[in-house]
């Protein structure tokens, strides 16, 4: 798995792009330097890449993932836009997991979408 994670200063948004196996403990890795770069840049709209990963299939780790997304550090009121190939329903558990949690995360097979949404500033409080 290798993963790159940067500031879009044009978009304003963080984004982190994953090539590879994504199970909770890539989330946990990954989560704590987005969470750096959000504090380093104010930002709290991310962007993560998931297209060319493969995601886990399983239910417990995906249910364990918005926990460990906390726990690295991420602010509650970031939104977070999942870009995927395919939108499927295993994957829509995450969102009801995250927004259980207190999370906002939303899955999208569309860039321009995904970066529609978070300039929406429709965070939910």
């Amino acid at each position: 798995m290798k993963y790159e994670i940067s500031y879009s200063e044009e978009k304003k948004v963080v984004i982190g792009k994953v090539d590879g196996y994504f199970d909770l403990s890539v989330v946990s890795e990954i989560a704590g330097k987005l969470a750096k770069l959000n504090a380093e840049t104010n930002c709290d709209k991310v962007l993560t890449d998931l297209r060319n990963a493969e995601i886990t299939n399983s239910t417990m780790e995906i249910c364990r993932m918005p926990k460990a997304i906390s726990e690295a550090g991420l602010p509650r009121m970031c939104m977070i836009a999942l870009l995927i190939r395919e939108v499927k329903p295993d994957y829509r558990f995450l969102e009801t997991v995250s927004m259980n949690h207190g999370q906002q995360v939303e899955l999208f097979n569309d860039m321009g979408a995904a970066i529609a949404w978070l300039n929406s500033d429709s965070v939910q409080e």
